[in-house]
């Protein structure tokens, strides 16, 4: 075996191959979740409170957070680093505590709130997975 072949990276997994797709397809997610949002705070999605001007002070702080976490995720998640994944556990669980601890300041979301448990299950599948897998071999 030479130098070179020593230096070649080794075949990803299935497991590892599937985590990727995952990732990438959930930052897609999120470059749509990016836009929607983005079009709500600057004013072209209908409604009334959803410009930055008028919306509550709860809203605001959201929206501040949130239009800085979105695309910083979708980045990360499709670039699968870790930091990525660490950006995207905190966009998910601003939303989550959003949605679910504050209905009274947000309203109640339960299908963005059953998108993220879903997500976070499948990953930890993955990850579990990996590990397994990984000790496995």
């Amino acid at each position: 075996m030479s130098y070179a072949e020593d230096l070649k990276p080794a075949e990803p997994s299935l497991a590892e191959a599937g985590f990727v797709w995952f990732l990438r397809l959930l930052s897609l997610c999120f470059i749509g979740f990016t836009t929607l949002f983005w079009l709500r705070v600057s004013g072209y999605y209908p409604g009334s409170n959803w410009r930055f001007d008028t919306m509550s002070p709860q809203w605001q702080a959201a929206s501040a957070i949130l239009t800085v976490l979105l695309p910083i995720s979708a980045v990360g998640l499709w670039s699968t680093l870790s930091w990525g994944q660490v950006v995207w556990t905190l966009a998910v669980t601003t939303e989550l505590v959003m949605y679910s601890w504050f209905p009274q300041y947000f309203g109640s979301n339960p299908a963005i709130i059953w998108f993220h448990l879903a997500t976070i299950a499948i990953y930890l599948g993955f990850r579990g997975w990996i590990i397994y897998s990984t000790k496995k071999a």
